[in-house]
């Protein structure tokens, strides 16, 4: 590759990180915009859904201000969102069942190693996710058998404890697909 191809790559790259930062920039302002707490005076309610925290957000006008309400938003299922004849908002879902959803991630365990894991989560119940995993080292021989339980801490990011068939134990910080 030429010189003069390296350095339009070079541009075109920071050109391309320039406009991600700046859109993300812009995306990350009208979020606040949206999903701000003020209720506007001729409003009676707003409902604020964010997938990223799973949650369901209530705004009301009550007697002696605003009232929030926040709930657990599950995203594997359907959520129901009623309005009752009283003016009060009511949320249903199911927060617990079984799933099959893959998982990869990776494990730091007792015996100071690193590993890769796969996983199958098989229940969940609110954001706790559990299932089988294979955890696997640089070697074959290292690879391993074993459950986790995860918390969903970020959109699709779930960080918990893991143990394995060679009685290690640690942390496991995995991503759903």
């Amino acid at each position: 590759m030429t010189l003069k191809y390296r350095i339009l790559v070079y541009v075109a790259l920071f050109v391309g990180i320039g406009l991600y930062w700046l859109m993300r920039k812009h995306d990350k302002h009208v979020d606040n915009n949206l999903t701000t707490t003020v209720l506007p005076p001729q409003d009676k309610q707003k409902i604020i859904v964010d997938p990223a925290h799973h949650t369901i957000t209530t705004v009301t006008q009550g007697r002696c201000g605003v009232i929030v309400k926040k709930e657990y938003l599950n995203p594997r299922g359907v959520t129901d969102v009623e309005e009752t004849k009283t003016g009060q908002t009511q949320i249903q879902q199911r927060t617990y069942g079984v799933e099959n959803i893959v998982r990869v991630g990776v494990t730091y365990g007792s015996d100071l190693n690193i590993r890769a894991a796969l996983g199958l989560d098989v229940l969940y119940w609110h954001g706790f996710d559990f299932g089988p995993a294979i955890f696997s080292g640089l070697s074959l021989k290292s690879t391993r058998l074993g459950g986790y339980l995860v918390y969903n801490a970020y959109d699709n990011v779930s960080v918990g404890p893991y143990i394995d068939n060679h009685h290690d134990f640690g942390v496991m910080l995995s991503v759903r697909f």
